[in-house]
């Protein structure tokens, strides 16, 4: 993920004032995909945060916006995409930016619906992993009072994932979350606050909720209509 463009920037208003700044990296040839990093920075330049991710495969950056969104009380970026050939339903791809550490929150399809990542394949996952190690801190993500927080956990685990004794039969880049993914889905403490999630007032965590309370199988690929 090299070679990226600056594309946007925006002021966040309020105490300490900060900056985020969007570049990108566009789908050159099909078929391959596209990236975009998100660099968070105080009044003074000085970097607080910085993540670079993938967009989607098949699909490019074709407008950013920038707003306050009710759901999570704080600022997001969000990254609206152009599919071609075979490329899923993705068009909407949301990024916390309220706080010092950047998230990602929420994908959506054509209708606005809710959208699944998948992490099987390197190429096809999009946006950022929580980076959590230990199902404890899975659990601190899922009982946060900040809602980006918790649905940057929500997103990770209602995604499609590799389940460890599938990964033993193929190349080991694929499935690579299969370890941390399969030991914190399984933690009965981590279903409660999952099941508790389902019945949130918040409607997206209430939406991602949903997609992990799903089974380990129960996952199939949803690639949208064409």
């Amino acid at each position: 993920m090299d070679h990226f463009v600056p594309w946007k920037s925006w002021k966040i208003e309020g105490d300490p004032e900060r900056r985020v700044a969007l570049s990108v990296f566009s789908l050159g040839i099909i078929p391959s995909g596209s990236s975009a990093r998100i660099e968070l920075s105080d009044s003074t330049g000085k970097r607080i945060d910085d993540a670079a991710f993938q967009t989607g495969w098949r699909g490019d950056p074709n407008e950013a916006t920038y707003d306050f969104s009710q759901e999570l009380a704080e600022p997001v970026v969000v990254i609206h995409m152009q599919r071609y050939i075979n490329g899923r339903d993705i068009r909407k791809e949301y990024f916390a930016v309220g706080a010092d550490r950047i998230r990602f929150v929420r994908m959506e399809n054509a209708k606005g619906e809710i959208f699944q990542n998948e992490y099987i394949y390197p190429n096809y996952e999009v946006g950022l992993a929580p980076g959590a190690k230990t199902v404890a801190e899975w659990i601190a993500l899922l009982e946060s009072k900040r809602a980006a927080a918790v649905l940057s956990a929500l997103i990770f685990l209602g995604g499609r994932h590799m389940v460890e004794t599938e990964r033993r039969l193929v190349d080991k880049k694929d499935g690579a979350y299969a370890v941390v993914f399969e030991e914190t889905i399984l933690d009965p403490r981590v279903r409660a606050l999952i099941s508790q999630h389902t019945r949130s007032p918040n409607s997206w965590i209430r939406e991602a909720a949903a997609l992990a309370s799903r089974g380990l199988r129960n996952r199939p690929i949803d690639y949208g209509a064409h």
